[in-house]
């Protein structure tokens, strides 16, 4: 492990010292990849374009999150920054790497959360964009414009991880794959039309379930704040406040919370053209300029209202 662990920081080092022209871009694609920005600006942007994709946005960010942090808590990982000073791998010849305040981030690093959540929380809004340009052109390599730009995107929030010194690329590569097939198998089972106690009891089960593993873990004799005190010594700045092991269980808390206050997002209609009521999905997929529907297109679930007008289907993805 060692040797895998070297050849991560041999690549730091090489994206550090080989590239450094683009050290401001890979600091706006971490901050871009980072999960907290899908709530706050990609969740929002999706649900106003369609309230299916962003409700399937939603609720993957907040259960990849969970399951990133179970997984860390079992996997451990060292992040890459705090092994070169700590391993005495590099005591004859020092690595020449350079710190950020993100190589401060401590706590165990398996897998990449910053891969794992944005690729499964991405993979509805890749495949509804796939959908519409599918419908709309014939054209094979127009059609594979959005996957490719899912797989860049990624692409991209790994290398900057790695040259942040944030995560080993075999973390990055867990995450990647760990977060795009989560998307695959969440996408076509989102919850979309159930009661407000399914979400309740699901909030609670998730904050229940991550406290009782912390404390599983913890009676066990597992040190899950082995990474806490590392920081404080004179190497640089002080860790971020994301950091640490009670970091992650203290997101993890607050993920059932969210579940749970976002849950009447299902229930809200808007206004129609004609004063009628319409769903989101209906009404904001307008503005990306999608016309009236296909015979391949799905029509949407009823939401306990009538729209007045004609019938129309939006087209969400297959």
């Amino acid at each position: 492990m060692e040797s895998a662990m070297g050849a991560g920081i041999v690549m730091a080092e090489a994206l550090q010292n080989q590239l450094p022209w683009l050290e401001n871009v890979w600091l706006w694609v971490t901050f871009l990849g980072d999960p907290k920005i899908l709530f706050l600006f990609y969740f929002p942007v999706a649900y106003y374009a369609s309230r299916r994709v962003g409700i399937a946005v939603l609720w993957i960010s907040l259960i990849t999150e969970w399951l990133n942090l179970v997984f860390k808590w079992f996997l451990f990982g060292d992040r890459p920054f705090w092994w070169v000073h700590e391993s005495g791998y590099y005591s004859q010849t020092p690595a020449r790497v350079h710190q950020f305040p993100s190589s401060c981030e401590t706590g165990p690093g398996s897998p990449s959360g910053h891969c794992m959540v944005t690729g499964a929380a991405f993979w509805p809004i890749m495949t509804a964009v796939s959908s519409q340009v599918a419908a709309r052109t014939r054209s094979r390599w127009v059609r594979v414009i959005p996957s490719l730009a899912y797989c860049t995107f990624l692409l991209a929030v790994g290398l900057s991880r790695i040259f942040l010194l944030a995560h080993f690329p075999h973390q990055v590569l867990a995450g990647l794959i760990t977060g795009a097939v989560l998307g695959w198998l969440m996408t076509p089972r989102v919850p979309m039309e159930r009661e407000l106690s399914f979400y309740g009891l699901t909030a609670l089960a998730l904050m229940l379930g991550a406290s009782l593993i912390y404390w599983t873990l913890f009676s066990l004799g597992l040190d899950l704040s082995w990474l806490d005190s590392i920081p404080w010594k004179p190497m640089g700045p002080q860790p971020l406040e994301t950091g640490g092991s009670r970091g992650p269980w203290k997101r993890g808390r607050g993920v059932p919370s969210t579940l749970l206050v976002s849950a009447p997002l299902r229930q809200w209609p808007t206004e129609g053209a004609q004063g009628g009521r319409e769903a989101p999905a209906e009404g904001k997929l307008r503005f990306l300029g999608y016309g009236p529907a296909t015979s391949r297109n799905i029509q949407l679930p009823t939401l306990g209202f009538k729209a007045k007008g004609p019938r129309r289907k939006a087209y969400i993805w297959r």
